[in-house]
């Protein structure tokens, strides 16, 4: 018997469906900011922006992510992704 392996897994395994991803979502915001924000290629002065990812699955559960950057041209980036799913 392999260390760590579980009969009762493997089986549930076995019979699970395999998730598929039907959406995904991207939201930008903006950050403000008290002080600079410094860092290695320079600093964010007042704000800065990400794009928030959701990714939603078949079975109606979803995951959150982040995305540096942000704006109109990271949700479009994220939106060509849905043909691909």
């Amino acid at each position: 018997m392999m260390v760590g392996f579980s009969p009762a897994l493997a089986a549930v395994r076995q019979k699970s469906k395999i998730m598929s991803i039907i959406d995904i979502r991207a939201t930008t915001v903006a950050v403000p900011l008290e002080a600079p924000l410094r860092h290695g290629a320079g600093a964010h002065w007042g704000r800065f922006f990400r794009t928030i990812v959701d990714v939603v699955g078949d079975d109606g559960l979803s995951g959150w992510g982040e995305l540096g950057g942000g704006g109109e041209s990271a949700e479009n980036a994220l939106r060509s992704m849905l043909g691909c799913l």
